[in-house]
């Protein structure tokens, strides 16, 4: 038995102005029965039926279910209270029988052959996988019905549910829920009274917020007490996925924007990394990055032990001499053709680095053969008149690769035109991008400047420090150290240009960085606006799981869940390019040697493990804003047309 007592309440129509619905007013009703609510609108029957479903609170005044003061009205709404709207509010991305399931609290344990059941004995046999788009007005108001029987409670709220259906509909849906109420207490707010007078056991007249007139007695015979049975715990999980397939565009799109944001935010992380420096580095070698050039001051003597000094320095992989002389090396008819060019010298006796940019050939054995890189060798077939003119620019277009310059090279002997004019054979090349070369540069080993006499003598005035670290401030490092020993001194135009790159480097990084952050940012705030919106179209549905019976923690769980899915798909993409960036990779960047290289240098770990706080994050975020608007504002806001 429901009794309400001196119920009041108001609404604010504007600043200092309330108007009254509700005047103390007092009414009971039996535990079953068919009562119709008459009443012009603006008098409170529709307000009257909210507050006794609990969507909505009453200023003063107290409501007893079988004598016990309704206190938790979440709870009484949950365990006795079914809707049958007028305009339905169902789901528009869940089929009949998903509709009906979701009302469904975990109690029951076979919801899927019961749902069918219940919508099988009204006539919706042919509808239990149809959405609401495709049903008629009758058809869905069955559903709703439906959903309401599902749920099993003890009173019934119809809130004019055939307002707008044809007559023939109208007879058939209030016969079905007249049938209800020989087992439960029916509600039924309508403007029709010729429907009222034919289907209730009892009318009630609302006039200015009161009782007006009481047709017809009722049965006091009290129900069951209110009994926390009813839980949707069950259903959070499974209704999340079906609004996930349901909702397909948008999540969709939602798995994209997503992904998106975490890739950019794992492109800052890589930016933080080595592996854009590494690879600007890199590209910068060819300009002569990867080697100091210090000068050797005239009045130094023993330079052997200078040289091995520096090699004993920490990131120094290789020292070597350098000579402002040249050699000059001519055709084999020289004494002919008097053709020659000039060369520089580079020593790579013990030279480990270089070794390793062998593309063609291989290292010297004898003191008088030597290395060249692939444009050397051009350029020294070019100019002694040996390989044609366009032979330079076929190789710079990728016409003509470092293997056949080799073939041009093998088993050719040139002369060496200084004093004794020995013999000299190329049998390796260098990866041109791997060295630094101003002219054309012969690398010999120990025993290949024994083979001439120089004129004036052969000694070095340069030390080249190959460095095994490309960082800035490794270089700076090696220089401080340079600039403090008394036998040597920086080549000042050699880290004039080496400071130009290193600052291109910078910058370039610099601005790739701020460049990603404000990507970061503005997807962000694209996607929490999208979400916003999102939610906030979505308040009628989560404004009918309320009036259903799901708790906030429910609804959290539901939404929390989505995004848990959407966000955990979003990463398993984001991974896989993260991967397939790694394939790609391990086969452009020479630099690296193996794909653990390559997570070492991306911070694969590191990236997933940031990626999870950022699933964290909008995940919370999502939570935190329905709790902050949706869930904070009344049941009664969030359902159509109440």
């Amino acid at each position: 038995m429901l009794r309400l007592v001196n119920i009041n309440k108001s609404y604010q129509i504007r600043k200092g102005k309330m108007q009254n619905v509700l005047n103390n007013l007092n009414v009971e009703f039996s535990s079953k029965g068919f009562v119709s609510i008459l009443g012009n609108s603006g008098n409170g029957k529709t307000t009257l039926l909210n507050i006794i479903g609990g969507l909505d609170r009453q200023d003063s005044g107290e409501i007893y279910f079988n004598d016990q003061e309704i206190s938790d009205y979440e709870l009484f709404r949950r365990e006795k209270v079914g809707f049958v709207f007028q305009d339905f509010n169902l789901i528009d991305h869940l089929s009949a029988l998903d509709n009906v399931i979701i009302s469904m609290s975990d109690e029951n344990k076979n919801k899927k052959k019961n749902a069918t059941e219940i919508l099988t004995k009204l006539g919706l046999e042919d509808c239990l996988h149809k959405l609401p788009k495709q049903m008629s007005g009758g058809q869905k108001q069955r559903v709703a019905i439906a959903r309401m029987i599902a749920k099993d409670v003890d009173v019934i709220i119809c809130d004019e549910p055939t307002g707008s259906l044809d007559e023939e509909t109208e007879r058939n849906i209030v016969g079905i829920i007249k049938e209800l109420s020989k087992e439960k207490l029916v509600l039924f707010v309508t403007h029709n009274r010729r429907v009222a007078e034919k289907y209730s056991d009892r009318i009630i007249r609302i006039k200015s917020g009161s009782v007006f007139e009481d047709i017809n007695d009722y049965d006091k015979t009290a129900s069951t007490k209110i009994e926390n049975n009813k839980l949707y715990n069950e259903n959070c999980l499974w209704l999340s996925i079906k609004n996930l397939i349901g909702r397909y565009k948008q999540t969709v799109k939602y798995i994209v924007l997503t992904a998106f944001i975490m890739l950019v935010a794992s492109l800052a992380i890589i930016m933080e990394s080595e592996l854009f420096r590494l690879y600007m580095h890199d590209y910068y070698i060819d300009k002569g990055i990867m080697s100091i050039i210090l000068d050797i001051k005239d009045d130094v003597v023993g330079e052997e032990d200078l040289l091995s000094d520096w090699e004993t320095k920490s990131d120094i992989i290789h020292a070597a001499f350098n000579f402002d002389s040249t050699i000059k090396i001519g055709r084999t008819d020289y004494q002919v053709s008097g053709i020659y060019t000039p060369s520089r010298l580079e020593e790579i006796t013990s030279n480990e680095y270089l070794k390793e940019m062998l593309t063609n050939g291989r290292l010297p054995k004898e003191s008088n053969e030597v290395l060249m890189s692939a444009e050397g060798a051009i350029s020294l077939l070019t100019k002694l008149n040996i390989g044609g003119e366009r032979l330079y620019d076929q190789f710079m277009t990728g016409e003509l690769d470092s293997e056949y310059v080799y073939s041009l090279m093998d088993d050719k002997e040139f002369i060496v035109a200084e004093y004794g004019t020995p013999r000299m054979k190329v049998v390796g090349l260098v990866d041109d991008n791997k060295v630094h070369e101003t002219d054309l540069t012969v690398y010999f080993i120990d025993g290949f400047t024994s083979l001439f006499e120089y004129p004036k003598g052969l000694q070095p005035t340069k030390i080249k420090l190959y460095k095994d670290n490309l960082n800035r401030d490794v270089n700076d490092e090696i220089i401080n150290i340079a600039e403090q020993n008394g036998q040597v001194e920086i080549n000042e135009d050699h880290r004039k240009k080496v400071d130009k790159i290193y600052n291109k480097i910078d910058s370039f990084l610099e601005l790739s960085k701020i460049a990603l952050y404000v990507i970061i940012v503005i997807a962000s705030i694209s996607f929490f606006s999208l979400l916003s919106t999102s939610l906030f179209e979505r308040k009628y549905e989560i404004g009918l799981y309320r009036s259903i019976g799901y708790n906030k923690r429910n609804i959290n769980k539901i939404l929390g869940s989505e995004m848990f899915f959407t966000g955990v798909v979003s990463l398993l993409l984001v991974i896989i390019s993260l991967l397939a960036f790694a394939v790609v990779m391990y086969f452009k960047l020479d630099f690296i040697k193996s794909f653990v290289e390559v997570f070492n240098i991306i911070n694969l770990f590191n990236i997933v493990a940031a990626l999870v706080l950022v699933l964290s994050f909008f995940v919370s975020a999502i939570v935190y804003i329905v709790n902050r608007t949706i869930l904070k504002n009344s049941i009664l806001s969030n359902i159509k047309d109440l």
